[in-house]
């Protein structure tokens, strides 16, 4: 059997858009033979293996492929079309190269993306205090205008961080900002979750939703809290 196509650690949880080469897509082997209900469960394969760790990888069991496919009873009438392309793996699951390949490329991105905010963090942190220590680099809505990168500035006690003029005021109001989209009263919504998960959490909740894309911020960040208290992985979970 081949090597597995990810690397074991490759999770790409929490990023919604994956990528479709649609001129491959069209010129396949599957788009020209499959049937309706085939290429429904194929696509759906393709973007629960999205998800799936290692990314690009589906569980080599009928059950969980039948529930991952939404086909249920009909897995096994479409099971060999509906995993052309797939291969399986030394590991015991099954990858399909094309959407490996989109998935390598997102995961060297985040681990870059890591790789900055450590860096950020190792240079800010005697001016910061204990903020999100783990956020990746900050999108612009989350940043201030005309002050530089704003950042979670203080412990939950309280603490002042950095000599700048209310950078931590400019934050809180920025993430109302992105929120307002998808709530009717971001304000509510910011201090309840400052209430239950304390304000390191909530801060770094709120910039890991904007730093994933997140389409869904407040099912996100609420899922978020749930993987934090170990409730389970929340709206991004798929069984493996």
């Amino acid at each position: 059997m081949p090597e597995p196509m990810t690397p074991a650690e490759c999770d790409l949880r929490g990023l919604s858009f994956m990528p479709l080469d649609v001129v491959r897509l069209l010129d396949s082997d599957l788009f020209a033979l499959s049937t309706g209900d085939e290429f429904k469960a194929a696509v759906a394969l393709w973007a629960k293996a999205w998800t799936q760790v290692p990314a690009a990888s589906l569980p080599d069991d009928d059950r969980i492929l039948a529930h991952l496919s939404g086909t249920g009873r009909a897995w096994k009438k479409i099971k060999n079309m509906a995993l052309r392309g797939f291969v399986l793996c030394s590991d015991g699951r099954w990858y399909h190269p094309v959407i490996a390949e989109k998935a390598k490329e997102a995961w060297a991105h985040r681990l870059k993306q890591r790789e900055k905010a450590a860096k950020r963090w190792d240079r800010e942190k005697p001016e910061r205090g204990n903020a999100v220590a783990d956020a990746a680099a900050y999108p612009p809505a989350m940043q201030g205008t005309g002050r530089g990168t704003v950042v979670p500035l203080s412990n939950d006690n309280g603490g002042s961080a950095v000599s700048e003029p209310d950078p931590e005021k400019d934050f809180w109001a920025n993430a109302k900002v992105y929120l307002a989209p998808h709530s009717r009263n971001p304000g509510a919504l910011v201090g309840k979750w400052l209430r239950d998960n304390g304000k390191t959490e909530t801060a770094r909740a709120i910039t890991a939703a904007q730093i994933e894309h997140a389409v869904e911020p407040v099912a996100y960040i609420e899922g978020y809290f749930r993987r934090q208290s170990g409730g389970g992985e929340g709206v991004l979970s798929v069984p493996c």
